[in-house]
C-alpha cells in the first residue's frame, strides 16, 4: 500500500514537472502517453503567424492586379490613334439685293404664290411711298425687281392681309391706309398681277391694323380694323364678291390707343 502511494506521488511530482518544463504548452499523460490538452499559447505559434502571412499576400497580390489594369487602361488611352476630326462648314449662297425704293419705309410683309407658279411670293407695304410691292421668286432663288401697285397720295399704308374676297381661287389683298383714313381691295389676277384698288372708308379713324374672319358665318371672309385713331375696333362684313359693308365699331376704351389684334 505504501509503495502504491509512492507512485502515485513520484507520477504527480513528474506531472507537474512536466507542465512546468514545457511552458504549459502540452499535458502529457503517462498512462497513455497522448496529448491531453493544447494552451491557447500553443494556438498562437502555430496558427496565428500562418495566417497573417497569408492575409498580407493576398493583401499584395491585389494591389499588384489593380496596379497593372490602371497601368494598362492609360497606356491604351494614350496611345489609341485619335479619330480624324471633322470640321462643320457653312455654305451662304449669295443672292443680289431686292431693293424695296429710298424712303419706302416698308411696315408689313406677307408670303403668298401669287402667279401659281409653286414659288412663294412677297409683298410688302410701303408707307413711305404710299404703295405695296410685290416681289416674285424666280426659279434660281432670286426675286424679281418690285411691282408697285398705288395705295394713293398720301395714303401712308400700315398693314395688309391676304385672303380670297370673291371666291376666285386667287389672292387677294387688303391694306390699312393710315393716312386716308380706308381700307383699300385690290383683287388677284389668274396671272399673279392685281387690280386697281377699291376703297372703303373707316371714317376718321387712323386705321392701323388689319386682320380676317368669319364673323357672322356666311363662309365670306369679313375684316377687323385695328382704329387707331378713335380707339375703336370696326368688323367690315364682306359679301363674297370683294366688296365689304361699313365698320360694325367696338369701343376699346378711352385713350386705349389700340395698335394690333389676333383673330382665332
Amino acid at each position: 500500500m505504501n509503495c502504491e502511494a509512492f507512485t502515485l506521488e513520484n507520477q504527480i511530482g513528474r506531472t507537474d514537472s512536466s507542465i512546468s518544463h514545457h511552458d504549459a504548452k502540452t499535458i502529457h499523460n503517462n498512462e497513455d502517453d497522448g496529448i491531453v490538452a493544447q494552451t491557447d499559447e500553443s494556438v498562437k505559434e502555430t496558427f496565428l503567424p500562418s495566417g497573417s502571412k497569408a492575409n498580407r499576400g493576398y493583401f499584395i497580390f491585389v494591389c499588384f492586379t489593380i496596379i497593372i489594369i490602371i497601368t494598362g487602361s492609360l497606356i491604351v488611352y494614350y496611345k489609341s490613334p485619335e479619330p480624324p476630326s471633322k470640321t462643320c462648314t457653312y455654305v451662304l449662297k449669295s443672292m443680289a439685293d431686292s431693293s424695296i425704293g429710298f424712303d419706302s419705309y416698308p411696315q408689313s410683309v406677307n408670303v403668298a404664290d401669287f402667279n401659281k407658279d409653286g414659288l412663294s411670293d412677297i409683298i410688302i407695304v410701303n408707307a413711305g411711298t404710299n404703295n405695296i410691292g410685290v416681289f416674285l421668286r424666280q426659279e434660281d432663288d432670286s426675286f424679281s425687281d418690285q411691282i408697285i401697285y398705288s395705295t394713293g397720295s398720301g395714303s401712308a399704308p400700315s398693314a395688309l392681309v391676304l385672303a380670297d374676297f370673291n371666291h376666285d381661287q386667287q389672292v387677294d389683298v387688303a391694306v390699312a391706309n393710315y393716312g386716308r383714313n380706308n381700307i383699300g381691295i385690290f383683287l388677284g389676277t389668274i396671272n399673279g398681277t392685281f387690280t386697281s384698288q377699291k376703297i372703303f372708308s373707316t371714317g376718321s379713324s387712323r386705321p392701323i391694323w388689319i386682320d380676317i374672319g368669319d364673323f357672322n358665318s356666311d363662309t365670306h371672309v369679313d375684316l377687323a380694323v385695328v382704329n387707331y385713331g378713335t380707339d375703336t375696333i370696326g368688323i367690315h362684313f364682306g359679301d363674297g364678291y370683294g366688296n365689304f359693308a361699313q365698320p360694325i365699331l367696338t369701343s376699346t376704351g378711352f385713350d386705349s390707343i389700340p395698335y394690333a389684334l389676333v383673330v382665332a
